[in-house]
């Protein structure tokens, strides 16, 4: 399972909020790995190569992938698991 979706900043009582320093770092690597993404001239490819050079990110999509590859369902899954808010999360993203 990939902690490192949700890194060590969750436990079961934990919700994500901007008074959590560990979680606000996690959200802002994600935004900017979104930025980079959806700015490439190529996403697909750029994505690919992220995961081939990021464990954490191959972690996460291996855990996609043994999920049936919906990544939003095993987010969604994911977040359930760990007693957090999943649209509290992705409103801290966008």
């Amino acid at each position: 399972m990939p902690s490192s979706l949700f890194g060590n900043t969750m436990s079961p009582s934990t919700n994500p909020s901007p008074a959590n320093p560990a979680l606000t770092n996690n959200l802002q690597q994600i935004k900017s790995m979104m930025n980079l993404v959806q700015g490439a001239r190529n996403p697909s490819a750029m994505l690919q190569s992220m995961i081939s050079q990021n464990p954490r990110l191959k972690e996460v999509m291996n855990y996609v992938n043994q999920n049936g590859g919906d990544a939003r369902a095993a987010f969604y899954a994911l977040a359930k698991q760990k007693g957090v808010d999943p649209e509290q999360v992705l409103s801290m993203l966008r």
